[in-house]
């Protein structure tokens, strides 16, 4: 429902009891990106050890860093992670 602060509200809820929860953590930076909030999207980012990640979290990662960098003025690593 587009309801980017209950996302992030839900996502922070459930890394109380995972805090490395991939999901979780993608989808409170995908939510907080979403609502207007890139800075914080991109600690939550830099949070996750990419080298950890399959390949396929590793292209859901890197779609999120390409939402971050849109929603925070990059266009040019938008453009490229997209």
């Amino acid at each position: 429902f587009e309801d980017f602060g209950q996302g992030a509200q839900i996502a922070r809820h459930g890394l109380r009891g995972s805090p490395d929860d991939f999901n979780l953590l993608n989808m409170l930076a995908f939510c907080l990106a979403r609502g207007g909030e890139a800075a914080a999207a991109a600690r939550v980012y830099r949070t996750v050890d990419s080298g950890r990640l399959s390949e396929q979290r590793r292209v859901v990662w890197l779609a999120t860093r390409g939402l971050i960098a849109f929603r925070g003025g990059d266009h040019a690593s938008r453009r490229r992670l997209y």
